[in-house]
């Protein structure tokens, strides 16, 4: 909608509702890093599981973003950016934050496989058996 109502005023109402340009940047921007953080899961899955080394272009840049900017209001995003967090750091306190969204938040239910799967993984591949015993939430 932010992007119709863009193009409608635009060329009828100049140098206003700069407020709906800055909305559908900020949009795009959530739904690439979106995007991006869901590929880049599955590379780093197919890393550790296959040993094939792959280029992880813009991966920093990307998570240097996540972690400087606001992003709580998006919960698929958190739990991609914390899935990886997860991957990449082996923190137990990124298992946590992603119990802690999942109670929190209203997840729909191909996310919440996802963020099933995801313990799953990292339980066989870390040998944590905490995690495997704290799956049922």
């Amino acid at each position: 909608m932010t992007n119709e109502i863009t193009s409608f005023y635009s060329p009828k109402k100049t140098n206003a509702n700069f407020h709906t340009m800055q909305e559908k940047l900020d949009l795009f921007v959530n739904y690439s890093a979106t995007m991006l953080l869901k590929i880049y899961n599955i590379i780093l899955h197919e890393t550790n599981q296959n040993n094939y080394d792959f280029n992880l272009r813009r991966f920093e840049n990307v998570m240097d973003y996540l972690k400087n900017n606001k992003i709580e209001n998006n919960p698929t995003l958190l739990v991609y950016y914390y899935i990886i967090l997860l991957e990449t750091e082996k923190s137990d306190k990124y298992f946590y934050e992603l119990k802690k969204l999942r109670k929190k938040t209203k997840i729909n239910s191909a996310l919440t496989i996802t963020i099933l799967f995801t313990f799953i993984w990292m339980a066989i591949a870390l040998h944590h058996i905490m995690y495997t015993q704290e799956l049922i939430f």
